[in-house]
């Protein structure tokens, strides 16, 4: 069975704050009341179904935000994600010993994946160059809304790059071979004379960036 992590759904419904508030509560209207308590009464060490109480959150979120809106929520909830007790001790060592890079914190999120997924198949580092970095995404269950759960994890490994305050785009790219599908992460040769050290807790300009608050956008219609 395909699960997740119930303290990952517990910070995406706190992360839902970035939608604004009118959105987030016309998100958590449409999410059946039954997965909500499901997700809000367990422990955070607990696994839940993907299918059965991630999916309807997402779901809801692509309607009344579009694609972008969804990746620009998985940013920003994997931004949070990175500061709790589930991933903290994950990213802040490797800040401490290589530094805020962003080809360092790009090694995050395939120990995240394995961290909050269980029988979603792996994710790996493929390939990597002086200002890219290819991911592959292998064995991710047929039940499974794919095209849904891509545009999640491509804004989820974009925050890593925000992190480390550059401004990338990460591209969903068909698989080769047996991969299901590839991410491909490319960032900017200069870093922004505004980054600072990453302390644990992003910066508001962090935030906003990777919230997609920045930027004026219109909701586009959901596909699929």
């Amino acid at each position: 069975m395909a699960e997740i992590r119930a303290a990952q759904l517990q910070e995406n419904l706190v992360a839902l704050a970035v939608l604004g508030d009118e959105v987030a509560r016309r998100v958590l209207a449409d999410v059946p009341t039954e997965v909500l308590a499901r997700i809000r009464e367990a422990t955070r060490v607990a696994w839940l179904p993907v299918v059965e109480v991630n999916e309807p959150l997402l779901r809801a979120i692509r309607v009344h935000t579009g694609d972008e809106g969804l990746r620009d929520f998985a940013r920003a909830a994997a931004l949070r994600s990175a500061t709790s007790r589930l991933f903290g001790p994950i990213v802040e060592p490797l800040v401490r010993m290589f530094g805020l890079k962003p080809g360092v914190l790009l090694r995050v999120p395939p120990l995240a994946y394995r961290a909050t997924f269980r029988g979603m198949g792996e994710l790996s580092v493929a390939s990597s160059a002086p200002h890219s970095v290819r991911f592959e995404l292998r064995d991710l269950p047929p039940q499974v809304d794919s095209g849904q759960f891509l545009l999640v994890m491509a804004g989820a490994i974009e925050s890593a790059l925000a992190h480390a305050q550059v401004i990338g785009r990460v591209d969903v790219l068909a698989g080769a071979g047996d991969a299901g599908a590839c991410f491909e992460a490319r960032w900017p040769v200069e870093r922004p004379v505004t980054a600072r050290p990453f302390t644990g807790v992003p910066d508001p300009g962090s935030l906003a960036l990777a919230a997609g608050t920045e930027r004026t956008r219109r909701p586009t219609q959901a596909r699929g």
